[in-house]
């Protein structure tokens, strides 16, 4: 096998505008089916981007034999029972993100997969964008010398419409940082290379908060400040790293658009890159599957596994119960 054929669970405007795109123009990928609960919209959806099959169920997804790997991007409340599914069907899987609601759930789909030799993956774009991959390497490297402290945010102004299940707690798990939040949590843990072992937090109007400002500490000392909010009309999308002998500046890079720049300040001087691609909205999408196909097709494991999201997920839940007691939280113990 050559490459690796996908079927995509939800015909949503993510889906819709990068993965399925982002399918096609894999390498190592092609575009097999396509599921809603509407049959006629899975058959538009299909039509729109080539996959030669549209289904109204997930039993139907799960018995083609065409398909290998199941892009999971349904409401959030139903990724970990889409999951099991999947991989006691023998398929991988690519969930997106948040992988679960809750650490139980995230430990079932992990086990799922491990049991069924199946590959899991989270849908963690931002580990493909070049700016924090070379980051990653720098702070690796040992150029910045200790890692003192980073600042990391994503933010925007929300207007428009919302899907209805993003107003109800049981299904979408909160607010902001399930939209963005969740995204700059795993980014820090694969730039810095280290585990949180306590978070403090504060948000604005939980249990679907609009604000969330973190403070992360470190298994090394270390310690970032992560905001992500859905009020802020003209911000900041940048990463910072601070240590004993070097800065990270990664400019505009936490996205759903492969763009911004990085600037690298050690005692040998100031690096500055930019990054100007053909297909913004879309080149990390391609990264990130032709990512999991890879790991499909080689044995190997995806940039983000099914335990990097359970770590984000226990992280997220430590955001909570700290903003709800006014405490730091010990992560694992929320």
């Amino acid at each position: 096998m050559t490459e690796v054929g996908w079927a995509i669970i939800s015909t949503g405007r993510h889906p819709e505008a990068r993965m399925a795109p982002a399918i096609n123009k894999a390498r190592n990928s092609r575009l097999v089916a396509v599921m809603s609960r509407d049959l006629e919209r899975a058959r538009a959806f299909a039509a729109r981007h080539g996959a030669p099959r549209a289904y109204d169920s997930l039993e139907a997804v799960l018995s083609d034999p065409d398909v290998q790997a199941v892009y999971i991007a349904s409401p959030n409340y139903l990724h970990a029972e889409q999951t099991l599914a999947a991989v006691q069907a023998g398929k991988h899987v690519l969930v997106e993100k948040p992988m679960a609601l809750t650490v139980e759930d995230g430990r079932r789909m992990v086990a799922a997969a491990r049991q069924a030799g199946a590959k899991l993956g989270v849908a963690f774009h931002c580990r493909h964008h070049p700016a924090h991959r070379e980051a990653r390497e720098v702070v690796r490297s040992g150029a910045l010398g200790e890692t003192v402290y980073a600042t990391a945010s994503w933010s925007a102004l929300a207007l428009g419409p919302r899907p209805e299940w993003w107003s109800k707690p049981e299904q979408v798990g909160g607010g902001a940082i399930m939209g963005t939040g969740v995204h700059v949590l795993d980014l820090l843990r694969f730039v810095l290379g280290r585990e949180v072992v306590e978070v403090f937090a504060y948000q604005d109007s939980p249990p679907i908060e609009l604000t969330d400002s973190i403070l992360l500490k470190f298994d090394d000392g270390s310690t970032a400040h992560v905001v992500c909010s859905r009020k802020v009309a003209y911000p900041n999308n940048d990463l910072n790293v601070y240590g004993t002998a070097g800065r990270i500046r990664s400019v505009d890079t936490i996205s759903t658009d492969l763009k911004g720049s990085l600037e690298v300040t050690t005692a040998a001087g100031i690096t500055v890159r930019s990054f100007e691609v053909d297909d913004p909205p879309r080149a990390m999408y391609v990264g990130l599957v032709e990512d999991f196909a890879r790991a499909v097709l080689e044995g190997c494991e995806p940039a983000a596994t099914g335990e990097d999201g359970l770590k984000v997920i226990e992280l997220t839940l430590a955001v909570f119960e700290s903003n709800r007691t006014g405490r730091a939280v010990p992560v694992g113990r929320a």
